[in-house]
């Protein structure tokens, strides 16, 4: 069980302290944008994220892997009502041509608090079988930024009952940016500590994720942010523990495209395939331009 449950909360940590910004960025200029992860010694593309919003509300996270064995697909899902309150979040992995849910977190009873936050919800994941199957409970108390949240979690007790496992408490700064989270598991008499602390620059981007675990590798994340002229984040270099690992190029969409297309005033960044900046005007090839795939002929 702990495996599993190390396993989800990895997955919902690195939606955390990945590229999305938090709440308190002061940059959420567009309907969507898309991520190039790049290796900095094969200046070879390794990742793409498309993110997309609805009325300011992360719906979609679209994921691509690069590998020399072939492309691998799995997508980050969250459903609102006509309010605006959240239904369910979960992840999809493509598999033969169909995305197939690995976790599901839905929300129980239909009571959500302030911050439209189900106050119970309930959460599957994928057992060995390839099975959705009921792992948590949670009863949701507080909720700030865009995945902190302040909960205790339940696992089955094996009786049709539930018994307490952990609680995440997460802190915040003056800006109301996720600062700190801290998460206290309890498996039978044994007690788990574990520490996300963040850090942000004066455009509301992480600069650095510290992590401890009383039994995991712990580990420091830096990012050197880049920005344009008008303070939009163009690119971030990645470096864990010191090492050089990543650089991230971010390609905005057009913040009114919902209302049709806009015509180009040529001054949008051209990208390549990798992520990488045009310093001169695209000629024959595949670009990237305001977030979409351009055929140059």
């Amino acid at each position: 069980m702990k495996k599993i449950y190390l396993s989800l909360l990895g997955a919902m940590m690195a939606l955390t302290v990945g590229a999305q910004p938090q709440r308190g960025a002061q940059q959420q200029i567009s309907n969507s944008y898309t991520v190039y992860a790049v290796n900095p010694v094969t200046n070879e593309k390794t990742r793409q994220e498309d993110y997309t919003y609805e009325n300011e509300k992360l719906t979609e996270v679209h994921y691509t892997y690069y590998y020399a064995e072939g492309n691998v697909e799995s997508k980050y899902l969250r459903n609102y009502d006509d309010q605006g309150r959240l239904l369910s979040e979960g992840n999809y992995v493509m598999r033969d041509g169909e995305y197939v849910a690995t976790y599901l977190e839905e929300s129980v009873g239909q009571e959500w608090n302030e911050d439209g936050l189900p106050t119970i919800v309930v959460i599957y994941e994928e057992n060995d079988s390839g099975q959705l199957v009921l792992r948590w409970k949670n009863f949701i108390y507080g909720y700030n930024g865009i995945y902190a949240v302040n909960r205790d979690e339940y696992v089955p007790d094996g009786a049709g009952g539930w018994t307490f496992c952990a609680t995440i408490r997460p802190e915040y700064n003056s800006k109301g940016e996720e600062a700190k989270i801290c998460m206290v598991e309890q498996w039978g008499d044994i007690v788990y500590n574990t520490t996300y602390l963040w850090e942000y620059d004066d455009h509301g981007w992480l600069t650095k994720v510290t992590f401890t675990c009383d039994y995991k590798n712990n580990y420091e994340n830096v990012y050197d942010n880049f920005y344009d002229a008008n303070g939009v984040i163009e690119k971030r270099n990645v470096y864990k523990d010191g090492q050089f690992v990543e650089t991230q190029y971010y390609v905005w969409g057009d913040p009114n495209a919902v209302q049709g297309v806009k015509a180009d005033d040529g001054t949008a960044p051209w990208y390549d395939l990798s992520g990488r900046r045009l310093s001169t005007p695209p000629t024959k090839g595949i670009y990237i331009h305001k977030g979409r795939k351009i055929v140059m002929k």
